[in-house]
């Protein structure tokens, strides 16, 4: 094979870094749109300073709010049509990860405060411990970490536990959270998928008659894994 010469070594590296000093000299605004395309699901209200080292204003991703986030964009992956974002803000931090018909987030920790959009579920906040998801062509492909759920209120009179917490996994099209509390009685099964939508299926175990007729009047039914609820929205 023949080598190149030295000459023609000299002038890809050239064009090489001039793209790169380009890219980096452009304003995090003008590239942020290539970068999260609509379908990712992150959006921000406004972007300031460059790509190297950027602000994006209120960020929400799936409708959850994070407020500012500092963010600082790898620019050799956008020369093969990939992105790849670090993130940081006073809640959360990972690193957002995109391409053609793919979206991801990678070793996400931190909180992500739910505002009850989980309602009628009485979960207030979700901390995140090493969180990584890839959605490929709307199917989940990755999904690994743990979270735990952090709960305030009942449900049907119910008072469930402090927290739950599980380890994320792929089921199809969605990103299941299995959430167990302490006691093992009570579990909440999260799905959701790449545009945000959820469903909860809340399940509690008693041989408690007092509670059991509680549940059943406050809309639970009898299954294999108890007293179930199902509750579905969109975040």
């Amino acid at each position: 094979m023949t080598r190149p010469s030295p000459n023609r070594v000299r002038w890809i590296v050239g064009v090489s870094a001039a793209i790169v000093m380009a890219l980096v000299s452009l304003p995090l605004a003008v590239v942020l749109p290539m970068a999260l395309p609509a379908d990712s699901g992150i959006a921000a209200r406004k972007a300031e300073g460059s790509i190297w080292e950027g602000i994006l204003r209120d960020v929400t991703v799936a409708g959850l709010p994070l407020g500012d986030t500092g963010i600082a964009l790898d620019v050799l992956p956008l020369v093969i049509g990939k992105a790849r974002l670090g993130f940081a803000s006073n809640v959360l931090r990972g690193i957002v990860e995109t391409s053609s018909g793919r979206v991801g987030l990678a070793d996400a920790t931190g909180v992500i405060d739910l505002a009850g959009r989980l309602r009628p579920l009485p979960v207030s906040r979700l901390t995140l411990e090493g969180v990584t998801t890839e959605f490929r062509d709307q199917r989940c492909a990755v999904a690994r970490g743990r979270v735990r759920a952090d709960v305030a209120g009942d449900v049907g009179g119910l008072s469930l536990p402090g927290g739950l917490s599980g380890t994320v996994r792929c089921d199809g099209n969605e990103i299941v959270v299995p959430l167990v509390g302490q006691s093992g009685m009570e579990r909440i099964d999260l799905r959701i998928t790449q545009n945000g939508k959820w469903r909860a299926d809340l399940s509690v175990r008693t041989t408690d008659p007092t509670i059991a007729a509680r549940l059943l009047s406050s809309g639970f039914s009898t299954g294999p894994g108890g007293y179930t609820i199902r509750v579905t929205g969109a975040l």
